[in-house]
């Protein structure tokens, strides 16, 4: 998708939620969360796994915190988290 296609995309998407009723806001919310909390979850088992395989080191990272920071873009703060949370 290109980026302007993405832009347009998340702008949509923010029309849409800005025409939800207050109710039917906060309920997706609450399933945004949720899904939100199974996509980590199924990440920090990614991420175990790439530990575990040694994988991280085959692409070029020298390890899991790097591979967080470089490839997948988290924060320092978040990829110390999720080292930790793969362990």
């Amino acid at each position: 998708m290109s980026n302007q296609n993405h832009q347009r995309h998340e702008s949509d998407g923010l029309q849409e939620l800005d025409a939800l009723s207050n109710d039917a806001l906060w309920q997706s919310t609450l399933t945004a969360n949720a899904t939100r909390r199974r996509a980590v979850a199924r990440l920090l088992v990614h991420l175990a796994l790439i530990e575990t395989r040694r994988l991280h080191l085959v692409r070029g990272y020298s390890s899991l915190y790097d591979l967080c920071v470089r490839c997948l873009g988290m924060s320092e703060g978040q990829a110390h988290r999720s080292v930790s949370g793969a362990h």
